[in-house]
């Protein structure tokens, strides 16, 4: 058996990653059986629940001192009658950017999440749930670069669509000096 070419190994993952557009990413799913969340999908449950501790502590992590966020007396006399939670936290919900084909040796590939745009249709409340789905759209490969870039979105609904996220994740190209191509690993 011979072994893959760095070209070979590149080719293959855009090629395996152009077969799953439009297919559910089956990537930070709820943990599996016997715990307590919905297992049928998409959209499938997530573990994480907005209470006031959660939406505080994340609060803390991106320096937002909002008292919207960060004292639910505050939130339960504002005009939304609940403490509410910055949008980005969706992102822990599901992580929201793809990361194409995989396979047990790995790809000569690293992913970067470059970019995210958010559009919210409703605020988010303490005490809400979340279901997502997530599904790759386009995978394109710009001439001239190093760089695949892949274009997903997500949604995260509460009964009804909460809100959708379109990350942009840039693929690098990365190899081991040895050739043909082996895992990282291999070459250290």
């Amino acid at each position: 058996m011979t072994a893959q070419t760095f070209e070979e190994a590149i080719a293959e993952f855009m090629e395996r990653s152009r077969e799953q557009l439009g297919q559910e990413v089956m990537e930070n799913l709820p943990p599996g059986q016997p715990s307590p969340y919905e297992q049928s999908g998409p959209p499938f449950e997530s573990p994480l629940l907005l209470d006031a501790k959660t939406i505080h502590k994340y609060t803390l992590s991106i320096g937002d001192n909002n008292p919207l966020f960060n004292d639910p007396e505050y939130g339960r006399k504002s005009r939304y009658g609940a403490q509410l939670a910055p949008g980005p936290i969706l992102a822990l919900v599901r992580y929201p950017s793809a990361h194409g084909a995989k396979r047990p040796e790995g790809y000569p590939m690293a992913n970067f999440i470059s970019g995210t745009a958010w559009e919210f249709y409703d605020v988010l409340r303490a005490g809400a749930r979340f279901r997502s789905s997530k599904v790759t759209k386009e995978f394109i490969e710009r001439s001239g670069t190093q760089g695949l870039s892949s274009f997903s979105y997500q949604r995260c609904t509460t009964g009804t669509i909460t809100a959708m996220c379109r990350p942009n994740a840039t693929v690098r190209r990365s190899w081991c000096p040895k050739r043909p191509w082996r895992p990282l690993a291999q070459c250290l």
